[in-house]
């Protein structure tokens, strides 16, 4: 888990001034406002929720010690240079996730950022709980373009039944906007980046933004004015309708001045879709640094695969799926075949953490993360 990084100027700039239309936000303009001062003390505050199915060689993983001090193991090795950065966090357990019966994989990706039970269905009457990472959008939202994003490799719909009577639902996604509203993921990297960067011309000169801003905010001003004339003949129920559209204008202003000062990123040429499963998760990896980077969002959410995966990553060197290997035990094969299953255990379980999870943790590391 990295720190948060320290904000020296306060109020952030936003992604773009942009083509696309601005939604009227939904908080009272009162709480835009009460965020907005709270941000002008307060280090920026973000989270990205990592997901790895199947099993992780533990032995590799966890540090012996504690405190500061403590001394990496063979999988962390890879983040020497940023382990002050780095907090290893254990003694966790998450007892909601365990299933009813068999179905471990779906039930605990399901409950792996709700902590709750989710109820074993292959229906459509799925039953969870709201994920941490929704419970910090809906606490972050005034402060960037983008609530939360919800990212991964796999696709797949949240229908039918994934893993001995689990709906996919469980299996496929980590981010719940309510006990019953799974977030789906986004696996494609060129939408992705359309979410970033769309509405974003990088030739665009500061006199055509300021004359964009300009007129944005001359119509904002003639709706306002014309709606002042309009109070004198209303009743007071209509008066209160009139200021809740009123405080809308306002909100809709203070959304545009907060896009209006451009990127503080510069966006990368938009990306295909690879094949390949490193192109893929290095690519994705790049466009959730710029994510934060550019301030689009403060939440993320990214699963390296679907609960259950059995992928292999031969790029190693070893053969076998994940799923295949992270179950394997004494008796299937002996003494040698375990020896062999934990030889390449060890494999896959650095695998996944060293090319994916540390490759984006130095990457985020490389990059200022100050809010502009």
């Amino acid at each position: 888990m990295f720190r948060r990084a320290t904000s020296k100027r306060g109020l952030s700039r936003r992604l773009f001034l942009g083509g696309a239309g601005v939604a009227v936000a939904v908080p009272m303009f009162e709480s835009l406002l009460g965020s907005q001062a709270k941000a002008q003390d307060a280090q920026p505050r973000r989270i990205l929720a990592y997901y790895v199915p199947d099993g992780i060689h533990m032995d590799a993983w966890r540090p012996a010690a504690t405190g500061a001090s403590y001394e990496l193991t063979p999988i962390l090795a890879p983040l020497a240079n940023v382990k002050s950065k780095v907090n290893v966090i254990s003694g966790l357990a998450n007892f909601p996730a365990r299933p009813d019966g068999p179905g471990d994989h779906a039930s605990g990706t399901g409950a792996f950022l709700t902590v709750a039970h989710p109820y074993k269905t292959s229906g459509a009457d799925v039953q969870n709980g709201i994920s941490m990472d929704q419970v910090a959008a809906n606490h972050l939202k005034d402060l960037a373009r983008i609530p939360s994003m919800q990212l991964g490799i796999d696709g797949g719909n949240g229908v039918g039944d994934c893993d001995s009577g689990y709906s996919c639902a469980y299996a496929r996604n980590i981010s719940w906007a309510s006990s019953t509203q799974p977030l789906p993921k986004v696996t494609s990297p060129g939408v992705v980046f359309d979410q970033l960067f769309q509405g974003f011309n990088p030739e665009t000169t500061a006199e055509e933004k300021a004359r964009r801003l300009a007129y944005r905010k001359s119509i904002l001003d003639y709706v306002r004015d014309d709606t002042h004339t309009l109070q004198g003949k209303l009743g007071a129920a209509d008066k209160i309708k009139l200021d809740q559209y009123l405080t809308g204008v306002n909100e809709l202003e203070a959304q545009i001045d907060k896009i209006a000062s451009g990127p503080s990123c510069d966006p990368i040429d938009k990306p295909g879709d690879p094949v390949d499963f490193v192109a893929h998760a290095d690519v994705m990896a790049q466009l959730m640094t710029l994510a934060f980077q550019c301030d689009a969002t403060r939440v993320v959410s990214f699963m390296l695969a679907n609960a259950g995966s059995n992928r292999s990553y031969e790029f190693l060197g070893v053969s076998g799926g994940h799923h295949e290997i992270s179950r394997s035990r004494l008796g299937r094969g002996g003494l040698p075949q375990l020896q062999q299953h934990r030889r390449i255990g060890d494999d896959l379980a650095r695998a996944q953490p060293v090319h994916a999870r540390t490759r984006l943790a130095l990457r985020l590391d490389s990059v200022s993360l100050d809010i502009h």
